[in-house]
Order: C-alpha cells, then sequence, then structure tokens
C-alpha cells in the first residue's frame, strides 16, 4: 500500500502534519488546489509533485473501490430478477 507516510520524496515533517490534518475528512482535493495550497504553506517542489502524485493514485484507488462495490450490487440484483415472474398472473374470477 502506498501513500504519503512511505513516499520518501514527501518530508517527515510534511507526513505527520498530513496525517493529522488530512486524516481529518478531506475526502478529494483538486490537483490544481492542491498544489496551491502547497506552494502557499511552503512545501518544495519536489515534495509536492510527490504528494500531488499520491493524491490523485488514491482517488483513483477509490473510484475503482466504488466501481467495485457498485458492480457487486448490480450483480446481486441481476440474480434477485430470476424470481420475478415471467408470465402475467391470470384475472381472478368474479
Amino acid at each position: 500500500m502506498s501513500g504519503i507516510q512511505h513516499n520518501p520524496a514527501v518530508p517527515a515533517e510534511i507526513k505527520s502534519k498530513a496525517q493529522v490534518q488530512l486524516s481529518s475528512g478531506v475526502p478529494f482535493v483538486s490537483d490544481s488546489d492542491l498544489k496551491t495550497a502547497l506552494g502557499e504553506a511552503g512545501v518544495s517542489p519536489a515534495a509536492t509533485n510527490a504528494i500531488v502524485q499520491e493524491n490523485a493514485t488514491a482517488r483513483i484507488d477509490g473510484l475503482r473501490s466504488s466501481l467495485s462495490v457498485l458492480a457487486l450490487i448490480a450483480l446481486i440484483a441481476v440474480i434477485f430478477t430470476f424470481a420475478l415472474p415471467t408470465k402475467q398472473p391470470a384475472s381472478a374470477p368474479t
């Protein structure tokens, strides 16, 4: 499993701040917004590029996981459709 914590291009000080600040619930951040925020925070260009790459990888991993769950739900739904009646029930005599 990769991530900011395991990337040697990201300084230790930034790793600890990312753990505290980012793990509090930031779902997705665009690459441009992340670059801007890291630039304003004074992070080196090499570390910025490494962090942006990790962010992009995490977004793709999250998307793949979400699509896998949706595919599983769709497969389960298809299985349950086999129990649906194929003929209209006859009307009851009145």
